[in-house]
Parts: C-alpha cells; structure tokens; sequence
C-alpha cells in the first residue's frame, strides 16, 4: 500500500466501530482507507450479488460499503449471543473487545487493517473465548 488515506467522520469517532476491506486472502484491500482508527476488516473485494434486474444474473463487486454490513451481522450475532448468556455488551468499546476477540491479530493493531480480518466462530466456540477479551 503506497498510499496512506485519513479516516473520515463518522468514522474518527471513539463511538464508532470503523471497518476497513480486506480481500478473500484475508489482506486488506489497496481501495480501504488506512488509520489508526480502523478496529476490523470485514470482506468487502469481488462480493457476489444479484442483480435488481434479473435474478438470474450476478455480478462481483467491492467496497467497503459490503464490509461494514457483514461486520454489523457479526456483531448483531455477537449481541443476541450476550443477551442469552452473561449481558456484559454494554457499550460500543464493549463490542470492539469483543471484534478484537474474533480477529486474526487480538493482541495488535496496524493503521491499514485495525486488529484485521474476523474470524466469529473462534469467539462462538465457548461462552469462555467469547467472553475472554471482555473486560
């Protein structure tokens, strides 16, 4: 990545969850913007969807604009899991713990790729790993 691109609001805000793109090799993606403030990537180059014309077509497409909704179901997921079980997802920082549990690099963050690509069912494997980065 030969550019460096500054995160823009809302997405500068603590109380935000900022995602970045990464590709289907889990790297983030040369179109995602880079800073400090990224806390995850989510999958967001050559996503497949319908076309609104003819549901039998298809097209890939990319963007963070895909990451950050399948990110938002993790975390819905991850709410619905806590409310069944020890209801300590009280705020967004909360949450992030909980994302950064999921990631590939928990204990590290880098400005292009936050603590990087999600991995939910590492979290959802025991009520103790999903609750282990939970403050």
């Amino acid at each position: 990545r030969n550019h460096l691109y500054n995160i823009a609001y809302p997405s500068r805000l603590g109380s935000v969850i900022c995602v970045g793109a990464h590709d289907e090799n889990g790297r983030p993606t040369g179109f995602s913007r880079n800073g400090r403030e990224i806390d995850c990537l989510g999958p967001g180059q050559e996503i497949c969807v319908s076309m609104a014309n003819n549901t039998n077509m298809r097209q890939f497409v990319s963007g963070t604009s895909f990451a950050a909704p399948m990110v938002a179901g993790i975390c819905a997921l991850a709410l619905a899991y806590d409310r069944a079980h020890r209801k300590k997802i009280t705020s967004i920082a909360r949450m992030k713990e909980v994302l950064s549990v999921m990631s590939a690099s928990p204990t590290s963050h880098e400005n292009h790729a936050g603590h990087g690509r999600l991995h939910p069912m590492a979290a959802f494997k025991s009520e103790e790993a999903f609750y282990s980065g939970i403050s």
